[in-house]
């Protein structure tokens, strides 16, 4: 029978009526007729956050009526920023990790941090209540030195006390802390050493150090104290290949006189006396020029040497037990001139050249292991005849020393010969990423070296040393690397120039760039 007002909308109505239809409103990651509902809680509830550190909760969800993801989001304010893991929390899971950061340069506070989750058209809170604390930064004086004007910038300076020791409170990172201390000859200088951007509780700063008159360098007004040392040759090895033989100072002869005798001069500064052993080392060489078999080692027990008086001090040589290798390829700074490459072998408290050259970049030597000398170590420097960068690399066992040279700073502003430079102008340069930059700036009698990671600084303003009037300065910027953080230019090992005689520790690089000249008005 045709029933034709029996329309699609009266069916539908019909149709529900005897509940044949299923609800169109499913959310589309479940499978169930509504959204899973579910609860929210977060633990602990409370979190205290010193300023620019992270603290951590967890956040547990509790499902009724299905499994679905649960997308979380948080109301954090200004001062905090908060951030999830795993976000949304999948089916079959139910807690996730909360990391809530206290932004740096933000005052104390106490925040209820909401945070939501939402399944669906279903949402449901929790409440974290954070507090953000200032900083107590407790350090001390590099060398444990009292009586050095300290300072972090918005506070009163005070004076290192015993062993260097200095503390400040309630201090909002990132900071920057300085020393004003007096320098140079006879301390007619004052040195600042100004470290930006500090967020470390535990600083060892450096401050500006003076010195009398130079009465431990020779050769050039004062004489130097020499001995002249010669001495017989047994043992290990032969009397054709190379040797070297040193007094601990560093003094050396690389023959043998006759089959087996050598002699030279040792030279130990303007002491009268010089303690210490005479060493000796044989090798043959490699293509290279580098060290390349090991034929025999000595060390003498303990001798004196006198000043004006000769002293004889045979060596028996020994063989050479261990022995490493070093190889690579140095890349060079664009522009700059063919790499200085050198092998070095500490003895005692001396330094003994094994190779060095400047013809080629590719690195093909060995080295000893002699445990009653020291450690070794590799150095390349390489320079434009302006700025310069040099590399060290201390070697305990065989080593890749493949790598690139470190880019010097590429100084911008102020531009060369600029004037009416003051503490509010700019101080502009273009480094490598991984670089502490120090500004290095001279100003007649007041030196300013500022450590940042930044490409730019200023000369700081501080009552304990200001910038001289009508006064011709200048100013170059001193890198080091690798470091990617600043608080590494106030630990407790300080950072230091690229040495030959770096035979432990990390590889490091150091660089200085050119530099330019500036007047004040």
């Amino acid at each position: 029978m045709r029933i034709s007002w029996f329309g699609p909308a009266a069916l539908v109505a019909a149709l529900v009526g005897c509940g044949s239809v299923a609800d169109t409103t499913r959310d589309s990651g479940g499978g169930d007729d509504q959204p899973s509902d579910f609860a929210l809680t977060v633990a602990p509830t409370s979190l205290s956050i010193p300023i620019n550190s992270t603290g951590t909760a967890t956040i547990t969800v509790a499902r009724t009526g299905g499994d679905d993801a649960v997308t979380l989001s948080a109301d954090a304010g200004a001062n905090l920023t908060v951030a999830f893991s795993p976000n949304p929390i999948p089916a079959g899971s139910t807690t996730a990790d909360v990391t809530v950061t206290a932004t740096g340069g933000k005052p104390a506070s106490m925040t209820d941090v909401t945070i939501t989750g939402t399944v669906g058209s279903n949402h449901h809170d929790a409440t974290l209540s954070v507090t953000t604390t200032t900083l107590t930064v407790s350090g001390i004086v590099r060398g444990a030195r009292q009586g050095i004007t300290v300072g972090i910038v918005g506070k009163n300076a005070i004076t290192s006390g015993a062993g260097g020791a200095f503390s400040f409170s309630d201090v909002v990172p990132p900071y920057d802390i300085y020393t004003i201390a007096p320098s140079g000859f006879n301390g007619n200088s004052t040195e600042v050493n100004y470290f930006a951007g500090l967020t470390r509780t535990d600083p060892t700063v450096t401050a500006g150090a003076t010195f009398g008159a130079f009465s431990i360098f020779c050769g050039i007004s004062i004489p130097c104290s020499t001995s002249a040392v010669s001495g017989t040759k047994s043992g290990a090895g032969n009397v054709t290949d190379p040797v070297i033989i040193e007094w601990v100072t560093g003094s050396s002869t690389t023959t043998l006189a006759g089959n087996s005798t050598y002699s030279f001069t040792a030279s130990y500064g303007t002491a009268a006396t010089s303690i210490g052993s005479l060493y000796g080392l044989q090798f043959t060489r490699k293509a290279s020029g580098g060290p390349d078999v090991f034929l025999g080692f000595a060390k003498s027990p303990e001798k004196t040497l006198s000043k004006g008086v000769a002293q004889t001090i045979d060596l028996a040589f020994s063989t050479v037990a261990n022995s490493g290798a070093v190889s690579g390829t140095i890349t060079n700074v664009a522009g700059f001139n063919a790499p200085s490459m050198s092998l070095y072998q500490q003895i005692g408290t001396g330094i003994m050249t094994l190779w060095q050259t400047n013809t080629t970049t590719t690195v093909d030597a060995n080295f000893p292991m002699l445990a009653t000398a020291g450690g070794n170590s590799f150095y390349v420097s390489s320079s434009d005849g302006t700025a310069s960068t040099n590399y060290v690399y201390p070697l305990t066992q065989t080593s890749d020393v493949t790598f690139q040279l470190v880019t010097p700073a590429t100084l911008s502003v102020p531009v060369d010969a600029a004037v009416d430079v003051t503490t509010t102008s700019p101080f502009q340069w273009t480094s490598p990423t991984g670089v502490i930059n120090e500004l290095g700036v001279s100003c007649g009698a007041v030196h300013y070296n500022v450590f940042t990671t930044a490409n730019q600084a200023h000369i700081p303003e501080l009552p304990g040393a200001p910038l001289p009037a009508a006064q011709s300065c200048s100013w170059s910027v001193s890198g080091y690397a690798p470091n990617s953080d600043v608080n590494a230019s106030a630990a407790a090992n300080q950072l230091e120039t690229a040495l030959i005689g770096d035979f432990s520790g990390p590889a490091h690089a150091s660089t200085v760039s050119g530099t330019r000249t500036f007047t004040t008005p």
